[in-house]
This record gives structure tokens, sequence and C-alpha cells, in this order.
């Protein structure tokens, strides 16, 4: 049975139907922990770096990207409560490091994660049931969301005011600051079959503190990149130290700066940590 939460807001009443959610052990391979490997850092010029964080942005209407300033909380479906919890611990990891919590059950869900066999007729079910909130940017987002051949496909609400709006004195000050407040992403667990389970973790893990564009062209190693091999005989052992570096950036830059000042600042700001790993 596909059930949606129901929020104040909205009270719609939702046809029943079937969520076929084959999600057997079998495929995803065990959970092996890898060693982390000892990570060597190779002098990066700023250009790529800027090359890199332009490939993954997700850029709004108002020009800008928005990334979370609030408490996560997680709903998960089609999962074993073993994997569930592995999940949560690496979001939980994750968001840790750039000062974001994850809240326990119970809490007022603000990221919908479903895996599931058929992903694209519950994605259609779920954009058309927020279809209203979806919106936000264009329907052509909705359209992607719900058309999307990805293995992992997500699409995105924000707060234009998540950290306050204030009138714009500049080209590179904005008056808004936005702030992701909703989430979805939908697995397609045949698609993911023989990877590494907690590599998928790690995967979206990144996606949802990260908001990257859902075609995104990573220029360095990236955990973004998991699905564009054959899956492998070892775990990545987590995300990279390139995808560390630029949550971390991201997480301490302005918010109420177009694309073109959040870009070159959370470039800068990488670049600034990957040369203090090499001293």
């Amino acid at each position: 049975m596909l059930y949606f939460p129901q929020n104040n807001r909205s009270r719609l009443a939702l046809s029943k139907a079937r969520l076929v959610v084959a999600l057997a052990l079998a495929f995803f391979i065990g959970f092996v922990k890898a060693e982390p490997e000892e990570v060597v850092v190779v002098g990066t010029a700023l250009n790529k770096l800027v090359t890199h964080v332009s490939g993954i942005v997700s850029v709004n209407r108002d020009n800008q990207i928005a990334r979370w300033n609030s408490s996560l909380c997680l709903r998960i479906e089609g999962l074993p409560s073993q994997q569930q919890r592995i999940l949560r611990d690496r979001v939980a990891d994750a968001s840790s490091k750039v000062r974001i919590s994850v809240l326990d059950e119970g809490c007022a869900e603000n990221v919908l994660l479903f895996f599931a066999s058929d992903a694209g007729r519950v994605s259609q079910q779920l954009a058309r049931h927020y279809e209203i909130p979806l919106r936000q940017d264009s329907n052509v987002r909705v359209q992607d969301f719900m058309e999307s051949p990805a293995p992992v496909r997500w699409i995105n609400t924000y707060d234009r005011c998540g950290f306050g709006c204030r009138l714009a004195n500049s080209r590179i000050t904005a008056s808004s600051a936005p702030a992701v407040d909703f989430m979805l992403i939908v697995v397609d667990v045949t698609q993911a079959q023989g990877r590494y389970f907690q590599d998928i973790a790690d995967y979206v893990a990144f996606v949802i503190l990260a908001n990257p564009s859902p075609q995104s062209k990573p220029a360095v190693e990236s955990v973004l990149r998991l699905f564009d091999t054959a899956p492998k005989a070892a775990t990545m052992g987590g995300i990279s130290i390139y995808d560390q570096v630029y949550l971390d950036a991201l997480y301490s830059v302005p918010m109420d700066r177009y694309i073109d000042g959040q870009r070159n600042a959370i470039s800068s700001l990488m670049l600034t940590q990957l040369n203090s790993l090499q001293q």
C-alpha cells in the first residue's frame, strides 16, 4: 500500500495504490566495512574546482543554490530494518560534519526516501501528490523527476527566505537566501543491483546534504560517479575527499549570493582546504 503523509495544509484524499517494493538482500552485496585508504591530494587548480562546482550545483529560478538550514527528519520506505539503520547512520554521520542533525522517528518528515522496483510509477505518484509545491521552480523539473531513467532521482522544494530575506544592495548580494525544506528521493533497486549498500547509502547522504543537480557532471572524484561504471569488487570507502570539502564549503558560504558568487566562494574554500591537507 502506498501511503503518503498528510500535513495541516493538505488533506487530500489519496486513492489506494500498491507499491511494489521488491528489495531482496541479493540486490545489494553484503555490508563489508572497507578500511579507509590514505588519501593523497594532488594540487588541484582553482579553475578545475570551479568547473566541478558548476557541474554539480542545482540552480533555482532566482539564480541561487540552496542548502539545508534545519534538522533532517527521514522517512524510509522499501528497506528492511537493518538497512534502514545503516542508511540513517550514514546520513547522520555525514550531517553531523556540517552541523545538521537528524531527528528521531516521530518528527515532521522532510526527507522521503523510497526504494522500489517500479521507481517510475512511484515517482509519478509522488509527483502528482506533491505537484503544487514541486512546481516551485518549473514544471520541467517535475517532469524530469517523473521520467528520469537514473538509478536515483530526486527533487526538492525550498524556502526563499530560509536564511532570512533582506533588501539587495548590489549585483552580488541577493534579497533571498534559500534553504531546502523538503526532498523526495526514489532509488530504483533494480538498477542498484550488485552495488554495496553502504555505497548507495553514502550516495544518498551526499544527495540529501548537497542538493546537487540530477544531471551532475563531477570534474573530480565524487560519490556522484557511483553509477557511471559497472559494480566493483570493493566499496568506495565513503564519499571522496572532494565531496567532503565541497560540503564543508557549501555549509560555510553566505546564502544571500547569486550563483557566480556562491560558486566562486565554494571553489575557493575547497582549494584552501585541499591545500591545507597537503601541508
